[in-house]
This record gives C-alpha cells, structure tokens and sequence, in this order.
C-alpha cells in the first residue's frame, strides 16, 4: 500500500479514516478513482476503506441513522470522519500530488480533474425526502419495504 502524505498528516487522527482511504486506492484504479470522486462518486476498496457523498444514500441508510449532510464520509473499518467540501478537496490534491510525483505521465490527466469544480453536497430529491421524514419522525422503514413487497 502507497503512503501518500506526509508523516505530520498522520498525526491528525480525526483525519485518518480519510488519509486512509486515499492510500488504499491501488495504483492502477487511482486516476479513475480520482474521476469518479471529483465528479461526486464514491468508492470502496479491499471491503475496509470507503468514501461516500450525501447523494449515493440510500433508504436503508437513512433509516438506520447511517445518513450524514454537509459532507464527504470516510469510513476505514469501525472508524469514520464527514469532512467538508474543502478539506475533501485539499487531501485529494495532496494525494493527488504524490502519486504524480510517482507516475508524472498521470500529471495532466489529473489536474484536469482537479480543474473541475468541487462536487455539490446537496441534497436533493429522494435521499433528501427520506433525511426530512427521518428527522421529522414521519419515517418507518419496515412500513416502507411492506409497500415495497405489495
């Protein structure tokens, strides 16, 4: 596994589900992962490290108080972090950065997709119905998948 910051940003324990995350992406899937997440698609590696937007919820999340907003979730085993949209940002530059440092052919491809403007964080349509009903207790989730198998 690549490490690709440097060792003060291990330091930042709340930071490390995240840091986590970035060098877990292998090399040969990091420069369409940083595609997909610079486009607002998550992923998950080797079934430990994930990266999600509010957008990629679904009910059964929402419903089991899985939900977050105004964020990017890292998770990496049983620990997690939501950072905000800059943050987000900056760490996938910085591991961006690394990893051309490793592969400069990757340097163009890359910037131009840090060139994109940062992902929207919010919420809309149906991830953003079950979050209000959730919150405002008007939600039931078995009473939901009844419908469902109806």
């Amino acid at each position: 596994m690549p490490f690709r910051f440097n060792r003060e940003d291990y330091q930042v324990e709340k930071f490390l589900p995240m840091i986590n995350f970035y060098d877990s992406i292998p090399d040969s899937d990091f420069v369409r992962t940083i595609d997909g997440l610079t486009q607002g698609y998550g992923r998950g590696f080797h079934g430990v490290t994930v990266c999600l937007f509010p957008a990629e919820l679904d009910e059964y999340m929402v419903s089991h108080d899985e939900g977050f907003e105004n964020g990017v979730q890292f998770i990496d085993m049983d620990d997690e972090v939501v950072v905000d949209i800059d943050t987000f940002w900056k760490y996938l530059t910085m591991a961006c950065e690394a990893y051309w440092n490793e592969h400069p052919e990757s340097k163009p491809q890359l910037q131009e997709y840090l060139s994109r403007p940062k992902p929207s964080l919010e919420l809309t349509g149906e991830v953003a119905e079950w979050i209000r009903k959730w919150k405002a207790g008007e939600y039931n989730y078995l009473k939901a998948l009844k419908k469902i198998e109806k």
